[in-house]
C-alpha cells in the first residue's frame, strides 16, 4: 500500500514513470495488469472519498517540450491530460463516493480475514456477503459492495468472476433470503387533497412559507426527484404565457446531462398554482439566475445567497408540512411523495402512458406501470359489491 501527498513526486510500486498528482491523498493497493497505452499506465485507486484514477506519464526527454507548467507540450500527452480529467465524470461524484466507501469497508474485513482484497478470490467475496447479511445489511446495500468490489477490480485489470459457484451460489441464496425479511415500505403519495392541505398550513406571508409553497406545488407539478429540486437555479425556471418551462439538468437517469425541458402549466387556482407560488418565492428571495432556487431561511427570515437546499431538507420539509396538515402518518411522506403523487393522480385522471412518461421522464416503463397498477387497483375492484 502507498499513500502519496499532493507534491510528493514518490513513484507508485511497479512503476517506472513520473507520476502526476492532482489529489491529497493517493492510496494504490496493488499493480496487477496496469492499463498500458504505450504513452501512459494506469491504474484505479481509491482515496479517502472517492475513486480516481491513478495517471502516470513517461519521463520527459529532450524531444518533449516542457512548457514550465509541469506539464508536457507534446500534444498527445496532453490529450491523455484531458482524457483523464473526462474520465473523472464517467461516474457521478455520488456513485464514486458510494463506490469508495464501499470498498473502504471490504478493504478492512479482508484485512481482518488475512485475505487478499485484491484480487480477491469469489470464495471470499460472498463470506463478506454473507456476514454483511447476517449482521443485518438491506439488499441494496449488498449489492453496491459487491458492484464496487467488482468496479474495483475491473479498474485495476483484473477479472473478479461474480458467475463463479462460489460467489453466484451464495449471492442468489442472499438475495432471496435479505428480500424475504426486508419490510414493504412504500413512500405515500402526496395526491392533490394532501398537497393542497400541506399548502394551506403554510404562512405564506413569511420567506420560508413562501419557499416551501413553490417547493411543494412545483415539484408536484414537475414531478421532480428532491435531488432534482435543489439542483434547480432561478435560471432553470422560465415563465411563459402558459406556464412554466422547468430545464432539470441533474437527474438520477440523465447521468450524461443532456437535460430536460419540463411544462408546468398554470393552475385556475392561484392558492395552488406552482407558477404563481415560484415568482412569489424568487421576488421575496431575490433570486438571481445563477443562484440556487431554493436555499436555508434562516429564523430571523434572512435568505440564504449561494447554499442550496440538501435533498434530506427537502424530505424534512414534506414531512413537517404533512404534520401540520394533520394528515395520517405524517412520518411516511417523503421527499418522493411529490413526485409520486403527480404520477398516481394523473393514473387515476387516465393521462396516458405517452404523456405521463414525458413529465415524469422515467427511462423504464415497468417503473411507470407500478404508478398505474396502484391507481387502478380500486377501480372496478374485484371484490367490490360482493359482502
Amino acid at each position: 500500500v502507498l499513500t502519496q501527498r499532493s507534491g510528493s513526486t514518490d513513484k507508485p510500486p511497479c512503476s517506472r514513470s513520473e507520476a502526476v498528482v492532482q489529489t491529497d491523498t493517493w492510496r494504490v493497493n496493488a499493480c496487477s495488469r496496469p492499463l498500458v497505452n504505450g504513452r501512459q499506465e494506469a491504474w484505479l485507486v481509491g482515496t479517502g472519498s472517492n475513486l480516481h484514477i491513478w495517471a502516470m506519464t513517461p519521463r520527459r526527454t529532450p524531444a518533449m517540450a516542457d512548457s514550465g507548467s509541469g506539464v508536457p507540450a507534446d500534444p498527445v500527452v496532453d490529450g491523455h491530460d484531458r482524457s483523464r480529467a473526462y474520465a473523472r465524470h464517467a461516474w457521478s461524484a455520488n456513485t464514486r463516493r458510494a463506490y469508495a466507501a464501499a470498498w473502504r469497508r471490504f478493504e478492512t474485513w479482508c484485512d481482518g480475514q488475512g485475505v487478499a482484497a485484491l484480487p480477491a478470490v469469489p470464495s471470499d467475496v460472498a463470506a463478506y456477503l454473507a456476514v454483511r447479511a447476517d449482521a443485518g445489511a438491506k439488499l441494496n446495500t449488498l449489492s453496491l459492495a459487491l458492484a464496487a468490489i467488482a468496479f474495483v477490480h475491473r479498474g485495476h485489470g483484473v477479472v473478479l468472476d461474480t458467475r463463479d459457484p462460489a460467489l453466484a451460489i451464495p449471492w442468489k441464496g442472499i438475495r432471496t433470503t435479505v428480500g424475504r425479511r426486508r419490510p414493504i415500505r412504500r413512500t405515500v403519495p402526496a395526491l392533490p387533497e394532501a398537497l393542497k392541505a400541506m399548502v394551506a398550513a403554510l404562512d405564506r406571508g413569511t420567506p420560508a412559507g413562501a419557499r416551501d409553497a413553490a417547493l411543494l406545488l412545483l415539484g408536484f407539478a414537475a414531478a421532480l426527484r428532491r435531488s432534482e429540486l435543489v439542483a434547480l437555479t432561478a435560471g432553470d425556471v422560465c415563465e411563459q404565457p402558459e406556464g412554466l418551462v422547468v430545464t432539470v439538468r441533474a437527474a438520477k437517469t440523465d447521468q450524461t446531462g443532456q437535460g430536460a425541458a419540463v411544462a408546468v402549466p398554470r393552475s385556475a387556482d392561484p392558492a395552488h398554482c406552482p407558477v404563481a407560488a415560484v415568482r412569489a418565492w424568487v421576488m421575496v428571495a431575490r433570486r438571481h439566475p445563477d443562484q440556487p432556487l431554493f436555499t436555508r431561511v434562516f429564523r430571523n427570515g434572512r435568505v440564504a445567497g449561494d447554499a442550496a437546499l440538501s435533498g434530506r431538507a427537502v424530505a424534512l420539509i414534506v414531512q413537517r408540512t404533512a404534520r401540520a396538515a394533520g394528515l395520517a402518518t405524517p412520518e411516511a411522506y417523503a421527499g418522493h411523495s411529490l413526485r409520486a403523487g403527480l404520477a398516481t393522480a394523473a393514473a387515476r385522471n387516465g393521462v396516458s402512458l405517452d404523456k405521463l412518461k414525458a413529465q415524469t421522464r422515467h427511462k423504464s416503463l415497468g417503473i411507470l406501470l407500478d404508478y398505474i397498477r396502484d391507481a387502478d387497483q380500486w377501480r372496478d375492484n374485484a371484490a367490490e359489491g360482493l359482502l
